[in-house]
């Protein structure tokens, strides 16, 4: 499926907290359950913000701040974000399908891996 907004097969990431980046590509993934694990260490000088796709490290920031902008909350928030449609109609199918599944909070990889549960 292709967003008008051209950002196409992309996993990304980005917040109020300054970090943001194009993890990586999912077009051959489509259809398949996708692993995601990802790392946060708040710290306002040895901070970390990891991300791993299907046991995969695609992305790495560490030594940096990572803290919530302007609370002492996170919201996390993940899905289908295809603002370009209030625009023009999606190329390819009207229904799209994210499902959810076994979200943890874990002191390590192996215990947020969701293939090692």
């Amino acid at each position: 499926m292709r967003c008008p907004g051209r950002q196409n097969d992309e996993l990304r990431i980005g917040g109020s907290g300054g970090i943001s980046a194009n993890v990586a590509k999912v077009a051959n993934l489509r259809g398949t359950w996708i692993r995601i694990v990802t790392r946060l260490k708040f710290s306002a000088t040895d901070g970390a913000f990891e991300v791993w796709l299907n046991g995969v490290k695609k992305y790495s920031r560490t030594g940096v701040s990572v803290l919530p902008k302007t609370s002492n909350t996170v919201r996390w928030s993940s899905g289908i974000y295809c603002t370009g449609w209030r625009d023009s109609l999606p190329d390819g199918p009207w229904e799209l399908s994210v499902f959810h599944d076994q979200a943890r909070i874990a002191n390590s990889y192996s215990l947020a891996e969701p293939a090692n549960w």
